[in-house]
């Protein structure tokens, strides 16, 4: 059973990678007599790391200038950003030491992420099409 379940992680993991069906896996090890290092799976601490960077990076692409709590979520995600405190394990500086990443140059791609991300034009609004429609007609909706 264990076998089974650790074979369809690596046919998985292949996917992810962009092996679909051990092609590449297999080339690798017919052309250079080698076998392939596993893939790297992150353990669940990791995981919950890079999900609280994502959320964040994902807030900052609201609009700041909203009210409520649309903003104040921003400004906490920039407060995370931009600290050098240390002491908390899930601070931005521990999460960037745990994987070796310089913190100065994760908030740099950061923000060119987020400058290319507001330079994309806004899809426009939704439009309640009922509503549109009973007002050409003059019908009143709910």
């Amino acid at each position: 059973m264990s076998s089974v379940i650790d074979e369809i992680r690596q046919k998985h993991v292949n996917v992810l990678l962009g092996d679909y069906g051990g092609i590449r896996e297999y080339k690798a090890r017919q052309i250079n007599n080698y076998e392939p290092k596993p893939a790297l799976e992150l353990k669940p601490y990791q995981k919950l790391m890079i999900a609280i960077l994502m959320d964040a990076i994902e807030t900052l692409k609201l609009d700041p200038h909203d009210h409520g709590r649309k903003a104040h979520a921003w400004s906490s995600a920039n407060r995370w950003l931009s600290s050098n405190d240390e002491s908390y394990v899930l601070s931005f500086i521990p999460i960037c030491e745990v994987f070796g990443w310089s913190p100065s140059f994760v908030r740099k791609a950061i923000a060119r992420h987020l400058k290319a991300f507001k330079l994309l034009p806004k899809p426009p609004p939704r439009v309640n099409w009922r509503r549109a429609q009973n007002a050409q007609s003059g019908t009143k909706t709910r």
